[in-house]
C-alpha cells in the first residue's frame, strides 16, 4: 500500500532535509513520482516527496527503484551520536528536550547515545481524555520496546496543554519516562510541530530527516488512534528484524540485490531463504522421504517442481502450490544471477 502525507511546507526546513537532489522513481505498476530517498526501515521505504512524506513497500519499487535503494543502504553511514549528529530533528530538538529527574524537568543527557532511526513523537494535553486513557498503555508498551531495541528508537511528548505549570503538572502527574519538549520550545522545533495537524491525542513516526515513517492520517478515512499507530510501529519492528516468513517475503527482492553483489567472483550454489511445509496436508504420502526437483529463476523463486517418487495428482498439485512460496537466494556466477535446479530431500 501507498501512503503519501502532505502537510505544511516551510521551504527553508525542506532545504535543510538533506543535498541529495530528487530521483524520479518507478513503481513495479509503471506508476512514476519525484522524490529523494530519506530512510529505510526493514522492507518501507521512506520519501520526501514536495512538501510531504511517501512511505512504499520496495517491494512495490521497478528492478532499477530497488537497485537504488540497495546503493543507498550500501552508501549510508553509521548511526551518529545524537549529541553531535546534523540530522533535522536532532538539530531541532537539542537543548529543547526535557527528562524528569528526581521529580523535576532538566535537560536530557544524550552523552553517548547514537540517534534513534525512528522518533515516535506523540501531541498530547492534559486537558484532552484522549491522551490520559493512551500514556498508561504507552508506559508499558515503552519499557518493554526498550528493553529490546535500546536507543533505536524514542518517544517524544509534544504536550498542548495550555500553559507552562499545567504542562510540568502533567509530566509529573504521568511520571514520564520519556524526552518531554521544553514547554518555552514550543514553535521553535518546526520539523516536529509541523506534523501535528491530526490534533490531540496522535502519534507520528518520523525518521531523523523529519519525514514520516507512520502517522494518524488515514488517507480520507479520518485518523488512526494512537493506539492504532503504535500497534503498527511494533508491526513495522517486526518487519525490520528480518526473520519472520512475512519480513523475509517483503525483503526478497532487495535481499537477492544485495546476496548478487556480494558474489562478484567465482560460481555458487543457490541458498535457501524461505522454505515451510504443512506436513498435515501430506498424511496420504505413503513413502516416507521424497527426492524434490525444483527449477528456479534468476530471482531464486521455484518455477516448477517434480516429486520422485511420483505421486497422486491431489499431491503433486498442492506441493506446486507450496513450493510456489518458497524462495531461494539465487545462483550466481560471476556476479550474475542465473537460473539452477536443485535437488531435495523431503522428510514424512
Amino acid at each position: 500500500m501507498i501512503s503519501t502525507r502532505r502537510a505544511f511546507f516551510l521551504a527553508s526546513l525542506f532545504a535543510t532535509a538533506g543535498n541529495v537532489p530528487a530521483e524520479i522513481w518507478r513503481t513495479s505498476k509503471g506508476e512514476e513520482f519525484d522524490g529523494r530517498l530519506s530512510s529505510t526501515h526493514g522492507p518501507l521505504a521512506i520519501f520526501a516527496v514536495g512538501g510531504g512524506s511517501r512511505q512504499l513497500a520496495v517491494e512495490a519499487l521497478d528492478d532499477s527503484g530497488v537497485e537504488h535503494v540497495a546503493d543507498f543502504i550500501a552508501q549510508r553511514p553509521p548511526p551518529a551520536p545524537w549529541k553531535t549528529s546534523t540530522s533535522v530533528l536532532a538539530t531541532a530538538l537539542r537543548g529543547r528536550l526535557h527528562a524528569l529527574r528526581n521529580g523535576k524537568l532538566t535537560e536530557i543527557e544524550i552523552e553517548g547515545r547514537q540517534e534513534p532511526e525512528i522518533y515516535l513523537v506523540f501531541y498530547g494535553a492534559d486537558w484532552n481524555e484522549g491522551t490520559g486513557r493512551f500514556l498508561p498503555e504507552l508506559g508499558q508498551r515503552y519499557r518493554d520496546l526498550k528493553a529490546t531495541l535500546g536507543d533505536r528508537f524514542e518517544f517524544i511528548y509534544v504536550g498542548r496543554d495550555r500553559d507552562g505549570y499545567g504542562h510540568s503538572q502533567f509530566v509529573r502527574e504521568v511520571a514520564m519516562p520519556w524526552p518531554v519538549v521544553r514547554f518555552s520550545a514550543l514553535g521553535e522545533v518546526k520539523p516536529v510541530e509541523r506534523w501535528d495537524a491530526a490534533g490531540v491525542p496522535s502519534l507520528v513516526a518520523l525518521n531523523p530527516d523529519g519525514e514520516v515513517v507512520l502517522d494518524s492520517q488515514r488517507g480520507n478515512e479520518g485518523f488512526y488512534t494512537p493506539t492504532e499507530v503504535l500497534k503498527q510501529f511494533v508491526a513495522l519492528l517486526g518487519l525490520m528484524s528480518g526473520e519472520s516468513t512475512a519480513a523475509k517475503h517483503a525483503l526478497h527482492r532487495l535481499t537477492v540485490v544485495q546476496h548478487v553483489r556480494s558474489l562478484s567472483k567465482g560460481t555458487h550454489a543457490p541458498r535457501p531463504y524461505v522454505i515451510a511445509l504443512d506436513r498435515e496436508r501430506y498424511q496420504s504420502v505413503e513413502v516416507k522421504r521424497l527426492i524434490v526437483t525444483l527449477e528456479l529463476d534468476e530471482r531464486g523463486r521455484v518455477t516448477g517442481t517434480t516429486l520422485d517418487p511420483a505421486q497422486s495428482v491431489v499431491i503433486q498439485e498442492q506441493f506446486a502450490r507450496d513450493a510456489a512460496q518458497w524462495l531461494f537466494l539465487p545462483s550466481v556466477q560471476d556476479g550474475k544471477a542465473r537460473r539452477f535446479t536443485v535437488r531435495l530431500p523431503i522428510e514424512f
